[in-house]
């Protein structure tokens, strides 16, 4: 019997651990904490996909077509801009009100954790040694559905941390005013 691919499982524990408290995040030492915590593992298994990827190009080189070789490539390469989004720098800001911003919080580590998964799944079907042409290719836009999707939903739980892309820039998320 086949088994379905599912992340590392010792990985998806301590994802799961590492979840925000978000109570905490009124102080911002406690914010930086579990926000590195939870964005380590992330990107951990953001970048474990990305080499497992790379490996099968590796010991399968010859096995892919050209296209193939190149949608797993840029398929890597995707997975590393999510590790990028993912650092995005700048204090911590919880807007309000906060019982819903938590809230809205919670549920999109909900999301990510669940894409977390389904990208696990889609790299796995992406790599079946026996998936070919229209197929290979069709795998490969689930799969690239699946990280826009977390790309998304980052971006979204930046917001309303406070780090949208204006906090790279030194400006006020919610003002768009630069900060002082």
């Amino acid at each position: 019997m086949a088994r379905a691919a599912t992340a590392n499982p010792s990985q998806m524990a301590k994802l799961l651990l590492a979840l925000p408290r978000y109570e905490a995040y009124l102080k911002p030492q406690a914010a930086m904490a579990g926000e590195r915590d939870f964005r380590f593992c992330l990107a951990q298994l953001l970048q474990d996909l990305a080499g497992r990827l790379l490996a099968a190009v590796e010991m399968r080189g010859r096995a892919f077509g050209p296209q193939q070789h190149e949608i797993i490539e840029e398929t890597a390469e995707d997975l590393g801009v999510l590790v990028t989004l993912l650092n995005r720098r700048g204090a911590i800001r919880l807007s309000r009100p906060l019982p819903r911003t938590v809230a809205e919080l919670g549920e999109i580590d909900a999301r990510l954790v669940l894409l977390i998964e389904q990208a696990w799944r889609g790299v796995h079907g992406l790599l079946h040694p026996t998936l070919a042409g229209e197929e290979f290719v069709l795998e490969a836009q689930r799969l690239g559905g699946i990280l826009e999707a977390f790309a998304e939903a980052s971006e979204e739980r930046n917001r309303r941390l406070g780090l949208g892309w204006e906090s790279e820039i030194g400006l006020d998320p919610f003002t768009g005013r630069r900060k002082d």
